[in-house]
């Protein structure tokens, strides 16, 4: 048995002699010139972003089938908001093209109604406030200015529901009151969300993000009893900072 280790230990040497006497002979081996130009198009592996969103939002609404149903009534006559919304993320490099982008994201939609009589009105302001994790790829190209455009899907856990109402009456006095409430609502609720921008990227490794946005929720923001089927979209643009790491 040891006669057979001696025989393999000293093969093994003498292999590794002659490797190495190969290694010095072939001097350094240097790396491929298309593997180098590759690598320096790329701009960090990792980046973590702050963003805030600027958005009009508005829904989609229909009445609920069966027994719940009702007519849309006023409703049909809401007009779209604009909304802040706001995020921070992680931005992961697969490869040369694909960015993948995760992170947590407060994001808020809703619709307003306004009615003016000869001595009355009456209007509303409604919020939707949910709490997301938004997971999409980018394809991405480009160092100091990169060009992104992606897709993915943002799941979303309800909040709170806020609605401000305002009117006169016909004795021309006014009034207004703010409706908050964080039940009788759909829990959770999914939505795609669309992306293009442009992040410029500077030597100290920080960057500043431009991107329009499209979320569209793809469930109801109501329980499967209420009258209506509303489902939100946003239309608008994040802006923020970005440091790659």
């Amino acid at each position: 048995m040891m006669k057979h280790f001696l025989v393999v230990f000293t093969f093994l040497f003498t292999l590794s002699c002659g490797a190495q006497i190969l290694v010095e002979e072939s001097g350094p081996i240097k790396e491929s010139p298309i593997k180098e130009i590759k690598q320096s198009e790329i701009t960090g592996q990792t980046a973590v972003y702050a963003i805030s969103n600027w958005s009009k939002t508005f829904r989609n609404l229909e009445s609920n089938t069966g027994y719940f149903g009702d007519t849309l009534g006023t409703r049909a006559d809401e007009t779209l908001i604009q909304n802040w919304s706001f995020g921070l993320g992680l931005r992961n490099r697969i490869n040369r093209f694909l960015v993948w982008d995760g992170g947590m994201y407060f994001s808020r939609n809703g619709e307003q109604y306004a009615f003016t009589g000869t001595d009355t009105s009456f209007a509303y302001q409604t919020t939707y406030s949910y709490i997301g994790m938004p997971l999409r790829i980018n394809l991405s190209m480009g160092k100091d200015i990169q060009w992104h455009i992606g897709a993915g899907l943002l799941p979303q856990m309800f909040v709170q529901y806020n609605q401000k109402q305002q009117w006169t009456t016909t004795l021309n006095s006014s009034d207004s009151q703010e409706i908050k409430t964080n039940s009788g609502y759909n829990p959770f609720v999914i939505s795609a969300i669309f992306n293009a921008g442009v992040q410029f990227n500077f030597a100290s490794g920080w960057g500043v993000i431009v991107s329009p946005e499209l979320r569209i929720q793809l469930n109801s923001s109501y329980q499967k009893q209420a009258a209506y089927i509303h489902k939100a979209r946003a239309y608008g643009v994040s802006f923020g900072l970005i440091k790659n790491i």
